[in-house]
């Protein structure tokens, strides 16, 4: 039997068995993407966390599937700036332990900025709304992250585990 689509927009030739309801997607395929960008600064010279601007939700769809977290951003430091970079999913670092990151930077002329970037892949094995939020802290001097001449992004894609 042949499918027929009228100008109207009525298909017939369908049957209850000819066409799955529902199609599985392979692993590895992008469910989702959200992102957003932010020109507002973070200053710190203390060596605990602070938030950044940088910070998105996303909500995934299946307990197995992925987050792949994208950010790019800036970084500046003063002559002893010793910035450190990373991402929290909630309170859990996920650079690593309470005073690991993903990027740190040595500032040993100072007043200068340098380009950082974090990607990750994540396994929250959640279906509830989870939020990521990048934070800078100091080993030493003051450090800025998310510089206001230059736009930082937070990126996070949803990537099918099953």
């Amino acid at each position: 039997m042949s499918i027929i689509l009228s100008g109207d927009g009525v298909i017939t030739g369908l049957t209850s068995t000819g066409i799955s309801a529902v199609q599985q997607l392979p692993a590895g395929t992008v469910k989702q993407v959200v992102s957003m960008t932010t020109a507002t600064a973070t200053s710190t010279s203390s060596s605990s966390w602070s938030a950044t601007n940088l910070t998105l939700s996303i909500t995934p769809s299946n307990t197995a599937n992925k987050i792949l977290i994208l950010v790019n951003t800036a970084l500046a430091g003063s002559i002893a700036g010793q910035p450190q970079l990373t991402v929290f999913r909630g309170a859990t670092n996920l650079g690593g332990g309470s005073s690991s990151a993903f990027v740190t930077n040595y500032f040993g002329g100072g007043g200068d900025w340098r380009p950082a970037s974090i990607s990750y892949l994540d396994s929250p094995a959640t279906t509830s709304a989870t939020t990521y939020t990048v934070n800078v802290n100091s080993l030493a001097g003051s450090v800025t992250a998310c510089l206001t001449q230059i736009t930082s992004t937070i990126t996070l894609m949803e990537i099918s585990g099953t």
